[in-house]
């Protein structure tokens, strides 16, 4: 099974499991009537908070650039690595938004934040080769902000059903950080000013 399998296995099944699952050995809670014990109120931890919003918004950007990648992007492999982020971060996001709902926390980011948002609206105006040569580059840089979102919240977070998203994601976002870096290697990635390294400019935190 690849990672990227693995991973999207591993996120419906953490969406799936009751609420109380969220560490091994936890029991679930005593309830009144049958019923489970509602969620709390609110997640305490910053980090948390500030995980699941940042998540949620760069998700929902991969997954529209992804879709614009389908349809405008020259190679084919630029088109199927886009196929790929609407598969993977939708299955992200779903995992983001239902996790929300469990802790009793505010709704995700129902769009990307600005910094995509203005990245959507430059890429929607190309196609063929000069769209493959700006959404590259934006993708390796994505993936790296990406992972070390995940990797943070694996560190320093405390809820532990987001850890264990974290840690069960951050295979998918490696493989791929690996296939964009490979896709930056073709002779359609190469051109001047938009090769990785050039100035993308950086994710910013979601608006909220």
């Amino acid at each position: 099974m690849t990672s990227r399998l693995a991973a999207t296995v591993v996120l419906a099944l953490l969406i799936a499991a009751p609420s109380w699952a969220q560490s091994p050995g936890q029991a679930p809670p005593a309830s009144s009537g049958g019923g489970m014990t509602p969620p709390r109120q609110r997640l305490e931890s910053a980090q948390d908070r500030e995980f699941l919003r940042q998540a949620a918004a760069d998700s929902k950007g991969e997954v529209e650039m992804g879709q614009l990648a389908m349809t405008r992007a020259a190679g084919p492999a630029v088109r199927e690595f886009g196929r790929w982020m609407v598969t993977d971060h939708g299955a992200i996001n779903d995992a983001l938004e239902r996790l929300s709902q469990r802790l009793g926390y505010d709704t995700p980011p129902a769009a990307p934040g600005k910094e995509d948002q203005a990245a959507l609206t430059r890429l929607q105006a190309l196609n063929g080769r000069e769209f493959d040569q700006q959404y590259i580059p934006l993708q390796l840089k994505g993936h790296e902000q990406a992972i070390a979102l995940f990797e943070r919240e694996l560190q320093a977070g405390e809820e532990p059903v987001l850890r264990a998203l974290a840690q069960h994601t951050l295979p998918m976002l490696q493989q791929h950080l690996a296939e964009v870096q490979e896709l930056s290697k073709l002779p359609i990635a190469s051109s001047g000013a938009n090769r990785a390294g050039s100035s993308v400019p950086p994710r910013g935190k979601p608006d909220r």
